[in-house]
């Protein structure tokens, strides 16, 4: 039962049925009640006005009372109410909001509503709460309202709001009902005129009940019915998923921007200035998209007022307090804040367990959560949560209880959950810090119970589906100083993946939490302490932080020596990090050193992976050191090893093979080296992924490969697929991305394209210069190339600069008196140099030099002697002496006839300068 009509709302109902009588009908009503004449307004005054002057003399001292003007409504004049028959205007309207000025975007979903609506006659748009699902219910009303003979609006929240409501359109009606006590009448008699009556729209706002609020309204109807609700099950209703915006759409940030007034209302995200649309981008992001944030953060900015960055600064600063405060001049919105706590305290009056549910989530990564989070090891969480986890009925009982709020989303085929980010936020900031600790704690718990040792190649993609919630977890662990075995166990499991998978800087950040972790230990780990550092050094290896990677590796082997002793695995590890460091940083004979040491640590016995590995390493050591056969012998032994211990497509097999084919091509064996390259660029392919370091390497090598058969189209389409792969895997300071940039340079080269080339050699040289410093021997020999390129532009003098430092760098790094490729290489070029300045006698030294010096390394008929021989023959031609000119050309064509293909260039030019000296000779 309701109470009576207060005399208030029943003068308010007597207004409204009297404003509402067709102006005919209201002269009859002014003659009835013969008011004194002159007393109301003309008829051609506003009927509003009329009706107020009536009323106020009524009610006077000399009116004739109120009662008798409702009597005479009441009497069954042509203007009163009959049966169910009702009195209104032409179009009635109670949308109790305003239409949002700042109203953005939508259109799609306007349209998609528009359609369902006409068809289907009901429609739901379902979402989150904060996402805009009653402002979009809003500006539809707006849009269609002169479709529409009548637009309704029920607040559906409750039962009891849902009443008032019906009641207020009984009023609007000018049902006869309206006077009867019992609600449930006045339902059905609002029922009836919707279910008899035509052209009419009702808005059923936040009908988060669906079942209760469809049981008031009429089955069968003409009129259309729209809710608004957070349930994401909506059974037969067709429903619009209300999402937040996307970053990529602009939409948030517009909003925004119109909302602090910083754009006027209907301009576009382009109007405005740069650095403010940029700013504005990035609080839509800090506000993962949330209109409702998106509103109070720009009410913010007006009212205080404030700049974009002073909003973002403060925001980052203290977001718990912004997220609490709505704004003076927006009062009809609820704030963030408010918004999803009563949500939580509606959903944990519901189900205990749903809201430990949402709450857990708070603690992890929130796009992609996977429901084994919770279901593989339900005693990690505590009750009510444990034991609803622990069938698959009930565990969706608590499902169907946070998503009737649309707090957490759910990809039923994936099985993965979903919470919005301030969702989060607001948990987080409700909760005291012992309870943030509790709860962190059970999610590291819950991740490292499913995330999988890498080591096992099955295990990759698991590890990769579960590494978003792994890095949180890592957050976790370094915030809350969790010193568990598990965490540690994640961390390790972690840094081990990320390191395989090329992923260097996100392994670095692990690597350093595991450090910190065992160093934080009363009892020191001594063992998983040195390999976490090993971890962390090579990472800053493979980065290229050399003054990092160093203090850090050289921490670990000598806690290594001084703890475990030069006899165990871990310390033979640590001399190959260092040596493959040296390596990088050009110190080739401490290189040497180390990777011998570590062959000499006999753990396992010479047929072991690690042994391998290492063999493989220094093959590369002695090849760059110019003993390309005693480099070869090694490698073909650490394959061997290979063979017999690893599995034929492990990732390591592949690294050996990789090793092989380059010392192969650099001996001249071209068909081996291709084959050699193939194997292991198809291991790494399989193995590793198409987007992996190792994969760039390989292409590297390959088109190498082609270079030096001529094939230089081939060639540059690897070279440039592998230089941008590597700077999407290292960005781009990087010393694999200038190798890959002079390379190019050197096929630019090739291809007569010397301005390019010249550009290409500068970037790599600048580029090493900063990250290996000028002493480094990449540094010479992109000085070599780089005075090649001015050579062949003309640009003499400055050629011949660069060739002599690039030489004299190269003797300091190998020692003056040692031979070594690049040294002979340089003799060579310039040698070429002088013939062109006509220095004929210091070209034909420079030159014999550079040839006995490449036959002492490679033997007297490898293909990497063409150059020397072919530019020395020429020389002697050139100084008249063709008949010694005539055997180098015969010896470099028998190797270019045996090693390169008939077109290939060399071959051309030993073929041209042959016939040329025989023809000096008188030989036809």
């Amino acid at each position: 039962m309701v109470p009576p009509a207060s005399p208030f709302e029943e003068r308010l109902n007597l207004v409204r049925r009297m404003n509402a009588l067709p102006l005919a009908a209201f002269n009859e009503l002014v003659f009835a009640l013969s008011p004194p004449p002159g007393l109301l307004p003309p008829p051609s005054a506003p009927q509003s006005d009329r009706v107020f002057a009536l009323m106020e003399w009524a009610k006077g001292t000399d009116g004739c009372g109120l009662g008798q003007v409702i009597r005479a409504l009441e009497m069954g004049s042509p203007w009163a109410s009959q049966g169910q028959t009702s009195v209104y205007p032409e179009k009635l309207w109670n949308v109790p909001h305003g239409r949002n000025p700042f109203f953005t975007g939508r259109d799609a979903q306007l349209n998609k509503l528009h359609e369902i609506l006409q068809k289907a006659g009901k429609a739901a748009l379902s979402g989150m709460p904060g996402v805009g699902k009653t402002q979009l219910a809003i500006e539809y009303t707006y849009l269609c309202r002169d479709e529409y003979q009548h637009v309704f609006w029920v607040k559906a929240e409750t039962d009891s709001e849902l009443m008032a409501s019906f009641v207020e359109i009984a009023t609007l009606l000018n049902l006869p009902t309206l006077r009867q006590d019992d609600q449930s009448q006045i339902v059905k008699a609002v029922k009836r005129w919707l279910e008899q009556n035509d052209g009419w729209l009702l808005v059923a706002d936040n009908a988060d009940n669906l079942s209760m609020v469809q049981k008031h309204l009429p089955g069968a109807h003409q009129g259309r019915i729209l809710f608004t609700t957070r349930d994401s099950a909506t059974g037969q209703l067709q429903c619009i998923k209300v999402e937040k915006f996307k970053p990529e759409d602009g939409d948030g940030a517009l909003l925004l921007l119109c909302r602090a007034k910083l754009l006027c209302q209907g301009a576009n995200l382009d109007d405005a200035a740069l650095e403010e649309r940029e700013l504005a981008k990035q609080i839509d992001r800090e506000m993962d998209g949330l209109p409702l944030a998106l509103d109070q953060a720009g009410a913010y900015i007006e009212e205080v007022p404030s700049s974009l960055a002073e909003y973002l600064q403060r925001y980052r600063q203290a977001g718990d307090q912004l997220r609490k405060r709505r704004g003076d001049l927006a009062p009809d919105h609820t704030s963030v804040t408010v918004t999803f706590n009563l949500a939580v305290k509606q959903i944990e009056l519901q189900n205990p367990a749903a809201a430990q549910l949402v709450r857990a989530c708070a603690f992890l990564s929130p796009d992609a959560i996977p429901e084994e989070i919770f279901t593989a090891n339900p005693t990690v969480w505590e009750e009510p949560l444990r034991i609803s986890l622990e069938g698959p009925v009930t565990f969706n009982n608590v499902f169907r209880e946070v998503t009737r709020f649309s707090l957490l989303s759910r990809d039923v085929k994936k099985r993965l959950l979903g919470i919005h980010r301030l969702v989060q936020e607001v948990i987080l900031d409700s909760l005291s810090a012992d309870k943030k600790r509790f709860w962190a704690k059970r999610a590291v718990l819950a991740i490292e119970q499913v995330f999988p040792d890498p080591r096992a190649r099955a295990a990759w993609n698991e590890c990769e589906r579960l590494l978003s919630q792994a890095k949180i977890a890592a957050k976790h662990i370094d915030r809350w100083k969790f010193r568990h075995n598990s965490a540690f166990n994640l961390l390790d499991n972690m840094q081990r993946y990320l390191g395989t998978m090329s992923r260097y800087a996100e392994a670095e950040q692990i690597s350093m939490n595991a450090v910190r972790f065992l160093e934080d230990l009363e009892n020191l780990n001594i063992q998983p302490l040195i390999s976490s550092l090993l971890h962390l050094g090579d990472s800053y290896l493979k980065q290229a932080k050399f003054f990092e990677a160093k203090c850090t590796l050289e921490k670990a082997q000598k806690m290594s020596l001084h703890m475990l002793g030069d006899q165990h695995l871990l310390t033979a590890n640590c001399f190959s990090f260092m040596g493959e460091l040296s390596l990088r940083q050009g110190w080739l004979s401490e290189a040497e050193k180390l990777f011998s040491r570590a062959l000499n640590v006999n753990v396992f016995g010479k047929n072991h992976a690690a042994t391998a590995k290492t063999l493989s390493n220094l093959a590369v050591v002695i090849d760059r050191m110019g003993r390309p056969a005693e480099a070869e012998s090694h490698a073909r032994v650490a394959l061997s090893i290979a063979k017999t211990e690893l599995d034929p497509k492990d990732f390591l097999t592949a690294a050996i093979l990789h090793t092989l084919g380059e010392l192969l091509m650099n001996l001249g064996n071209y068909q081996e080296a291709e084959a050699t390259m193939l194997r292991s660029l198809a291991i790494i392919e399989e193995q590793l992924g198409p987007e992996h370091s190792y994969k760039a390497t390989g292409m590297i090598n390959l088109a190498l490969l082609h270079e030096c058969r001529g094939n230089y189209p081939e060639a540059e389409r690897l070279t440039r697929k592998a230089l941008t792969m590597r700077i999407r895997i290292f960005g781009s300071c990087h010393p694999d991305v200038a190798q890959a940039t002079n390379n190019l340079g050197l096929l630019m080269m090739k291809q007569s394209h010397f301005s390019e080339a010249k550009e290409l050699f500068e970037s790599a040289l600048n580029l090493n210069k900063k990250i290996l410093g000028s002493g480094h021997f990449e540094v010479a020999l992109n000085m070599h190339n780089l005075a090649w390129a001015c050579e062949e532009l003309g640009e003499i003098a400055e050629a011949e600069e660069l060739y002599n430092r690039s030489l004299r760098l190269h003797q300091a790094i190998y020692g003056e008196d040692q031979d070594h490729p690049d040294i002979a290489r340089t003799l060579n070029n310039l040698g070429g140099l002088k013939m062109r300045l006509d220095k004929l006698e210091q070209a034909e030294a420079l030159l014999r030099e550079a040839l006995a010096m490449e036959q002492r390394l490679f033997g007297p008929n490898n293909v990497a002697l063409v150059e020397e021989l072919l530019s020395l023959a020429n020389l002697l031609l050139t100084l008249g002496n063709p008949v010694e000119s005539e055997e180098f050309y015969e010896r470099a064509l028998k190797i270019c006839t045996a090693s390169l293909p008939l077109n290939h260039q060399h071959t051309r030019l030993a073929h041209i300068g042959l016939a040329n000296s025989r023809r000096v000779q008188g030989k036809h």
